[in-house]
């Protein structure tokens, strides 16, 4: 894989602390701004370019609770695991996994733990949800002075509609680490 170049990415402190840095697996550019989620949370992170078109850092990073703008499915300090972002007019988009999830093994279990843990499948609401966020004055708001509003797809929502698909609909149950 070749590099053509690289950027710096600038996380105040408690980002870093909280390890949100590391755990990306959603990036959007926009503009000066730099639109980032992560695995681990229920946030939305902006980062701004210092300059314009071929930018060679993103900082003055804030982050923004997704609880803050819309309702989210299941409790509001479960992690959302972002994975695609994109901006359309007045929104950013923001997908979950909508994965299953099987718990994790660690060294020390039993072989009947182990096994147990393996069986264990859970869907996480938060992980499940379609979300518009409006974005006014270069940050996300519930609504916006010309009336656009964030909103989320929870329940019923995207799974509701793929269970329904001859061919995903087989997929669903099975956690992503599986391939579901």
């Amino acid at each position: 894989m070749t590099v053509n170049r690289q950027v710096r990415l600038r996380f105040e402190t408690g980002a870093v602390e909280a390890l949100t840095h590391v755990n990306l697996s959603a990036v959007r550019s926009d503009g000066r701004y730099l639109w980032i989620a992560g695995d681990e949370t229920a946030t939305i992170e902006r980062l701004t370019a210092d300059e314009i078109g071929r930018p060679a850092e993103y900082a003055e990073h804030v982050t923004f609770p997704l609880p803050d703008v819309i309702r989210l499915p299941g409790a509001a300090d479960e992690e959302v695991d972002v994975e695609g972002l994109t901006r359309v007019g007045p929104y950013l988009w923001a997908v979950g996994s909508h994965s299953s999830k099987r718990k994790k093994l660690k060294k020390e279990h039993s072989d009947a733990k182990a096994a147990k843990r393996l069986a264990s499948v859970s869907a996480e609401p938060a992980r499940r949800v379609l979300a518009r966020i409006a974005i006014e004055d270069d940050q996300p708001v519930a609504k916006t002075r010309d009336g656009y509003r964030s909103a989320a797809l929870g329940r019923p929502g995207l799974m509701d509609y793929l269970e329904h698909d001859d061919h995903l609909a087989p997929f669903l149950q099975i956690p992503g680490k599986d391939n579901g």
